[in-house]
């Protein structure tokens, strides 16, 4: 199985580590279930380009129906989607901090979800 992610090393060595290492299989099955968070979350904004939410929002609604993750993973994930500029967030403040789409980058993760989209027929096929 070939992985399509953007920083694979900060992925495979700030979260997967925290799970014991036992197989390799756990590994791969860790970052694959990080890569379909990710693709779920920028699926939605991709479909919903006005969309913001808090936290507890994408877990309750941009990521409905996908594998379940732990708030810290999934504060990883948001965290690595803001350095990557996908995500913009506000700045919290006395209000919950918000994240939506960076608009400017569309087109980059459209490139991304493509590239999933492609190695998924590629593997069915």
């Amino acid at each position: 199985m070939r992985l399509i992610f953007p920083t694979i090393k900060s992925v495979n060595t700030r979260w997967c580590l925290k799970i014991p290492q036992y197989t390799i299989g756990i590994r791969v099955a860790c970052l694959y279930r990080l890569e379909m968070i990710i693709q779920q979350i920028l699926s939605y904004v991709n479909e919903h380009p006005d969309a913001k939410d808090a936290f507890e929002g994408i877990q309750k609604y941009w990521l409905a129906g996908c594998p379940s993750s732990n708030s810290e993973e999934l504060q990883n994930i948001l965290d690595l989607l803001v350095s990557r500029e996908w995500l913009l967030i506000s700045d919290g403040g006395f209000s919950p901090t918000l994240y939506w789409l960076n608009k400017d980058m569309t087109g980059e993760v459209q490139l991304f979800l493509d590239r999933l989209a492609g190695r998924d027929r590629e593997a069915n096929a």
